[in-house]
């Protein structure tokens, strides 16, 4: 039988992945109490650690919430935990789990692209962006979630495209426990996938909606955390017209490479100077302009559910970066840059066209 090439295509991308991250692992010596990038590494190490030694039933899970992350460490911590229970305690469980998500996502998001009518060439390369991804490549040592994140909204896109009475059935169960998973990993992310959902994927069903009292019912049987949170974080919102220009600035065009420099965050300000480059070319292409009219609704539904809560917490502390950004980054290369990447051809030589 033969295998479908994009399943080859992912699977060496996570073992590229997975000897990127040994490699990293092993040169820094990273283990439990040691982080790479940011400080919440430890956090979100310490809360699965919880989970391994107080177990996984729905006390722990409330009891979580009074450790560091809240009501979040539900969601990606209680993953690792699980797997720490299944396969031992170890610190590359983190990595190991990232890579098998990738995986899984790398498949749905092939299909979720050629579905909606992207083409191979824009459904590839959305697919190498993913891989290589730098805020995501460089924390696949760590227990950072910003790439996991991103791979359940995927995941949930996915789910909601299947048809059918006995796939169907399947795909409830499991878009209920994503949800559930995505929800307590970062709540706000949830709404980026609705803003995906309706606006860009346009995966749209009446029954959808039944789907989404389960989550929330369960929200609400955990505790009241997470409803008052919501609302309370909401209410420190203060409009502040230059804080705003300035996130928006920091979100979509930053870091600026030379403000990187000397500063041990784990980026590459070559990385990101190559990046900001093919940005700023992308801005002088009319292909651009048409894909930013075109959908400026779901432009509109991310910058609502992506930006504006970093606006709010920005407010009192420096929140808005690169690692902030990356909930939305994978999404947006195929909404702006995907009608410019279907545009650009490859002529092949003529003896090669003719051998």
């Amino acid at each position: 039988m033969r295998i479908k090439k994009i399943y080859f295509l992912s699977l060496i991308l996570a073992l590229i992945k997975l000897l990127v991250a040994y490699l990293v692992y092993r040169s820094h010596n990273l283990d439990f109490g040691k982080s790479l990038i940011g400080w919440d590494e430890l956090q979100w190490q310490n809360a699965a650690t919880f989970f391994y030694e107080n177990g996984y039933d729905f006390n722990s899970i409330k009891l979580s919430f009074g450790l560091d992350g809240g009501f979040t460490n539900g969601g990606w911590p209680y993953l690792i935990g699980l797997l720490h229970y299944i396969v031992g305690y170890h610190y590359f469980n983190a990595v190991i789990l990232r890579v098998i998500l990738f995986l899984i996502a790398c498949n749905a998001f092939y299909t979720i692209l050629i579905r909606t009518g992207h083409g191979q060439k824009v459904t590839i390369i959305s697919i190498l962006f993913l891989a290589f991804y730098h805020p995501f490549f460089v924390a696949d040592a760590t227990y950072l979630r910003d790439d996991i994140v991103v791979y359940l909204i995927i995941i949930l896109l996915r789910l909601a495209m299947v048809r059918g009475y006995l796939k169907g059935i399947l795909a409830v169960v499991l878009f209920l426990l994503t949800a559930y998973v995505l929800i307590l990993s970062r709540p706000f992310a949830f709404l980026v996938f609705i803003s995906l959902y309706l606006f860009y994927f346009k995966c749209f069903r009446w029954i959808h909606w039944v789907l989404l009292i389960p989550p929330f019912l369960c929200m609400i049987f955990l505790g009241t955390d997470l409803l008052s949170y919501g609302m309370n974080f909401l209410s420190y919102f203060r409009f502040d017209v230059k804080n705003i220009l300035v996130s928006s600035f920091k979100y979509y065009i930053g870091p600026l490479p030379w403000n990187m420099i000397g500063i041990d965050s784990g980026y590459n300000p070559l990385w990101y100077a190559l990046t900001l480059s093919l940005i700023l070319l992308g801005f002088t292409l009319p292909a651009f302009y048409r894909s930013l009219a075109l959908n400026w609704r779901v432009m509109v539904a991310l910058f609502m559910t992506g930006l504006f809560p970093y606006i709010i917490s920005n407010q009192e502390v420096d929140a808005v970066g690169p690692r902030q950004f990356a909930m939305v980054g994978p999404f947006l290369f195929v909404i702006l840059y995907g009608d410019i990447i279907k545009n650009i051809s490859i002529k092949r030589s003529e003896s090669y066209q003719t051998a």
